[in-house]
């Protein structure tokens, strides 16, 4: 879910949108969307409420999203129950009907898509280059997410995890960068145990311990005193 926020706000930023990151806690207010969350969202004035690896199952809390005006994108990859959100669009790589070919995206992998859907989008204002460059940046989360939930390594999810293990060695986030260095890591030397052994449990520990909020701020890091702070905090 963390990862899956970063990517589709680094995209929406990148196109010019304004933008709110709401990440519930996980003790008090448990998965997925709730309805106070929607109200909150609703008087900050959102317009469009788009959900990271949640939100299929959540009829009600989508239906409370557009009674207050909301325009909501379902974006998520879990089992869909019998009746669906009434959301202006879901994007849901197994629902009924769907013909996208590959069924085991992670949830990191399905706000990919989206974010690949939106730079190709006719309107989309930036270059091929700059295009092909944000999202070869991306492929680090991408990379991150699909190991650390547990998806099968086969097909599209297979070959976005290789390229994105290339793009985590070198990766730009101060955060992971600080992140590897506190948990012992070499960047030169990071594969699917890394991510699944030691990146991955060390994110996951802000939303177990504390709030996922510091794992979003560490991926999101701008500045290198941040990043180790958070960093270490995490470790």
């Amino acid at each position: 879910g963390v990862t899956s926020a970063v990517i589709l706000v680094e995209t929406l930023q990148l196109l010019g949108a304004a933008t709110l990151v709401y990440l519930p806690h996980r003790e008090r207010e448990g998965y997925g969307l709730n309805v106070e969350a929607v109200r909150y969202l609703s008087d900050q004035g959102a317009k469009l409420l788009v959900t990271c690896d949640c939100g299929v199952a959540n009829v009600t809390q989508v239906a409370a999203a557009r009674e207050l005006g909301l325009k909501v994108v379902v974006t998520d990859h879990h089992q869909p129950q019998a009746e669906l959100p009434p959301a202006e669009a879901i994007l849901h790589p197994s629902l009924s009907g769907e013909t996208y070919p590959f069924k085991s995206l992670s949830g990191g992998g399905v706000a990919f898509k989206f974010a690949q859907g939106l730079l190709r989008y006719d309107g989309c204002h930036l270059s091929e280059h700059e295009r092909e460059v944000h999202e070869k940046w991306l492929l680090d989360l991408v990379a991150i997410s699909t190991i650390a939930d547990m998806v099968p390594l086969t097909g599209e999810s297979r070959t976005l995890t290789k390229f994105g293990l290339t793009v985590l060695r070198k990766t730009r986030r101060l955060g992971l960068q600080e992140l590897v260095r506190a948990a012992a890591l070499n960047p030169a030397r990071l594969d699917s145990h890394s991510i699944g052994f030691q990146i991955a449990p060390r994110i996951n520990a802000a939303g177990r311990l504390d709030h996922a909020n510091a794992a979003y701020a560490l991926l999101t890091a701008s500045d290198t005193a941040t990043a180790q702070e958070l960093a270490r905090s995490l470790n």
